[in-house]
């Protein structure tokens, strides 16, 4: 299960109520992202609505103790572009059950195929090369553009095939 800290009007005892719900429901992972604005999102322009930085650390802060004092583990830890603060996310499990899934996104040694809008298709070739390609991120152009990107997802199989 994946949280947010600094969405735009969170607040740090929402932050709380977010986690402390999350928590109750024993996920064997729980994965503490912080806000990143990317370029040419409405939020990167407008910025409206979001928390300080001080907020932000204080439910991070919380995420921490938290999840340490419930007995999961930090496992993986990475930083994005246009992270506000020096934050990170951090993937937390307990009971030695990290998501191979995460790990294998981060350390990008495992290919991934994403279906529909928007999705990150990352393809580990017999070279040792990465492929990357992004779906359509829109709807309209998704289904306008579909043949195209079956096609090149054959031809991507075909190449792992080799």
């Amino acid at each position: 299960m994946d949280l947010i800290a600094g969405l735009p009007a969170d607040t740090t005892a929402g932050f709380r109520r977010s986690l402390d719900a999350v928590a109750a429901l024993h996920p064997a992972n729980i994965t503490v992202h912080t806000l990143a604005l990317k370029k040419g999102a409405d939020l990167f322009e407008k910025r409206e609505n979001l928390p300080s930085a001080e907020d932000v650390a204080e439910m991070v802060a919380y995420a921490e103790q938290t999840l340490r004092t419930l007995g999961y583990k930090p496992y993986y830890l990475y930083r994005q572009k246009y992270m506000s603060g020096s934050f990170e996310n951090v993937g937390w499990s307990r009971d030695d059950l990290d998501c191979l899934y995460n790990i294998y996104m981060m350390e990008e040694v495992h290919t991934i195929l994403s279906l529909g809008g928007g999705g990150m298709n990352k393809v580990n070739l017999p070279d040792g090369t990465l492929r990357r390609f992004h779906n359509p991120k829109f709807p309209e152009q998704y289904i306008e553009m579909l043949p195209g990107v079956l096609e090149q997802k054959r031809a991507l199989f075909r190449l792992m095939a080799d």
